[in-house]
């Protein structure tokens, strides 16, 4: 191979995420033809693999079996004619689209290329966009023929030996795998995780990709080793493991779309399993971790957390296209998952400075210089986050222009960042008020502005999923009982992350807080379970949602401002009216959420106590002053926990407290403050919130 500045054949085009298999290998032994060529494709989302000899050209497109190989003609050993018999008599890679690229323009020369089985001929010196336009069809072709194959191959019940020996010897490919062994590590000489990750590895990116078959029992070589090294009693039991193992760790729900089963080969017996494509993205869980896979040649590779959801997102487009064409879908993760942002100033100077402070940061960046004209674009456009100014005569304001933005249902949910020169406290508060999330003062630091639109942007790609997550469990139908609950943990899993990275986004904002969102969440779940006890009609299922939802009480806490939230001493009024603030926009935007997305008890919970965990039974809380049984039961549960876990810990204005303490106050506040039956249980559990505190208190905390 030849180091250029183009992809290197362990490269990646920068960000690319594949759709089927996207290797291109560019053969030619003068370098400038190859820096032109790998130029001309980077960005397209393709792999590029570079050889410049036809016998390294051989050795790459057996190892990494790319779909199309773009080849010249006149170099040093073997030429290219050579070179294409050779790739066309292996099965290995024989279904590799050649395309020759050559100054030979001869007839006789094309005509030749094409009888030793090339698909194109493209004379030199070619023109740039016409090779891309080519390199574009032969890929669809290709994918289509692929799918034709796949379809065409027989279920594993039906599969015969010969059938399967054929494809043993046509080596492994993006849906065909071998494996030696199912758990039994033979170099060590024991059984290993290691050896059933790998499978079950496979298996994941099977079902992620375009589906696949995977064969246990046979080495790298073709060597039928059969079931017998995994030393199992029997078939039978050989049989009842890898099912527990794919049940446990991909999922029950996914057994529709895998088939297994022990077929016979060469006089030994094989473990044969075969997979369709997941209608949903599938995870590998395993020793606390998930893990998600796609099939990358005849290999797998794991997708960072960054890059799943925009290869999800281009699988769903590429599905749901009415009028598919042959131009491949753009996968690079920038652009997929570029956010659009719209800044909006009257002043031409601040618009283009804010526009060099965000620019080169994987934004699509849109302006307006007017709120009427915000407002339109943003309706338009539905950008993911705005930044707006106040002052903007002769027009409408900021102010105004963010009320109508938040009273439109198509533009409500957009975060609002408000940058302005008006400084003063009564300014920022109208901000808020007006819906926005953040505010920032001019003259304003790049580096601010870039740290809070990154935390906006994650936090609104977070509301996103969850959003996404609560779809999904909507469209659940009730066909198969089992079926459903299954499916229905999963979805409570993969929610309660979103909801504790959504917590764990606004507790980061505050360095005093330390594990408080762990521990609140366990005090939730301990008084949560000792009020079921008494209460049947509380279940299991409730219990988890009051103790998962718990960690969101003060997600709205990423909308005030850090001069007030990060004050080291006390709040002054005008201060402390902001920060109660908090409780309106945590529960408004679950709200938000709750309106476009129907009822659901993980987000009715979630809102009882994003809004309640402040009120008193009294009705001297806030933010609506309700009193007694009116205050939701989710929200008085969490008040005790949450009033707790801050007198315990160490603040910059006050010092730790102990339990006894701690326990005094709360007692003395029963029928004032707090529900006096959710105080009674807190002290039937008191000696477990005392455990919590010692376990999980932090020394700075606690001093």
């Amino acid at each position: 191979m030849t180091a250029l500045d183009t992809p290197s054949n362990e490269q990646r085009a920068e960000s690319s995420l594949p759709q089927g298999n996207d290797r291109v290998l560019l053969v030619d032994d003068n370098p400038t033809n190859l820096r032109v060529l790998a130029q001309s494709l980077t960005g397209q989302g393709l792999t590029l693999l570079v050889a410049n000899s036809g016998e390294e050209a051989m050795k790459i497109a057996a190892e990494a079996r790319p779909a199309l190989i773009l080849l010249d003609i006149n170099m040093p050993g073997i030429g290219g004619f050579e070179t294409c018999r050779r790739l066309k008599a292996d099965p290995g890679t024989a279904d590799a689209v050649v395309v020759f690229l050559s100054a030979r323009d001869d007839t006789e020369d094309k005509v030749r290329g094409l009888e030793l089985g090339a698909a194109d001929y493209i004379s030199k010196p070619f023109n740039l966009n016409e090779v891309l336009a080519r390199v574009r069809t032969h890929l669809e072709t290709h994918r289509k023929h692929q799918e034709l194959v796949a379809r065409a191959r027989p279920t594993v019940d039906d599969l015969e030996p010969d059938q399967l020996l054929a494809m043993i010897r046509a080596g492994e490919s993006d849906r065909f795998e071998l494996k030696s062994t199912l758990r039994w590590n033979l170099k060590a000489d024991r059984a290993g995780k290691e050896i059933e990750n790998a499978w079950l590895k496979t298996i994941v990116a099977f079902l992620n990709t375009d589906g696949g078959v995977l064969v246990v029992g046979v080495d790298d070589e073709g060597l039928v080793l059969g079931i017998e090294p995994d030393r199992f009693p029997n078939g039978d039991r050989y049989l009842l493991h890898a099912n527990n193992l794919i049940r446990n760790t991909i999922g029950p729900d996914l057994t529709p779309f895998i088939r297994f089963a022990i077929k016979p080969l060469d006089g030994k017996e094989v473990f044969v399993v075969e997979c369709r494509q997941s209608p949903s993205p599938v995870f590998l869980k395993r020793d606390g971790d998930e893990a998600f896979y796609i099939r990358l040649g005849p290999g797998s590779r794991k997708l960072l957390a960054s890059e799943i959801l925009a290869y999800v997102q281009s699988r769903e487009a590429a599905a749901t296209d009415p009028n598919p064409t042959s131009e491949p879908v753009a996968t690079t993760c920038d652009a997929v998952t570029a956010e659009r942002i719209l800044m909006v100033d009257d002043t031409p100077t601040n618009l283009q400075v804010l526009y060099q402070t965000l620019d080169g940061h994987n934004h699509e960046l849109l302006v307006a210089r007017s709120g009427e004209e915000a407002i339109k674009t943003a309706g338009q456009a539905l950008p993911s986050l705005i930044l707006l100014d106040i002052m903007m005569p002769p027009g409408i304001d900021g102010y105004e222009t963010c009320r109508r933005l938040k009273g439109d249902q198509a533009t409500r949910d957009i975060p609002v960042i408000f940058m302005s020169a008006l400084d003063e406290t009564k300014d920022k508060v109208c901000g808020f008020q007006a819906g926005a999330v953040d505010y920032i003062s001019k003259p304003f630091k790049a580096e601010e502005v870039i740290a809070r639109v990154k935390t906006q942007l994650k936090l609104r790609r977070l509301q996103t999923d969850l959003a996404r997550a609560n779809a999904a469990l909507r469209e659940l139908n009730d066909n198969l009982e089992q079926k459903v609950e299954q499916r229905t943990l999963e979805l409570m899993k993969s929610r309660e992350a979103v909801i504790f990275g959504l917590a764990k986004l606004a507790e980061s904002r505050d360095d005093d807080t330390g594990k408080h969102l762990d521990r609140i969440c366990r005090y939730v779940e301990i008084l949560a379970s000792a009020i079921a006890v008494d209460e049947p009609e509380l279940d299991e299922l409730w219990v988890r949602t009051m103790t998962t939802t718990a960690a969101l009480h003060d997600i709205g806490k990423v909308g005030i401002p850090d001069s007030i939230l990060l004050k080291p001493g006390r709040l002054i009024d005008e201060e402390f009216d902001v920060i109660r603030r908090h409780t309106t926009i945590g529960g408004d935007t679950l709200m938000a959420l709750k309106r476009r997305w129907g009822d659901d008890s993980f987000l009715v919970t979630a809102m009882e106590i994003v809004f309640a965990h402040h009120e008193r039974w009294d009705g001297a809380g806030y933010p609506f002053g309700l009193a007694g049984e009116a205050i939701p039961r989710a929200g008085r549960v969490c008040a005790v926990a949450d009033v707790y876990d801050a007198l315990r810990s160490r603040r910059g204005y006050k010092p730790a407290m102990s339990h006894e303490e701690a326990r005094e106050i709360i007692v003395g506040a029963a029928g004032s403050q707090f529900d006096p039956a959710v105080v009674k249980v807190f002290l039937a559990v008191e000696e477990q919130f005392q455990n919590v505190a010692n376990d999980m208190m932090t020394v700075e905390e606690a001093t």
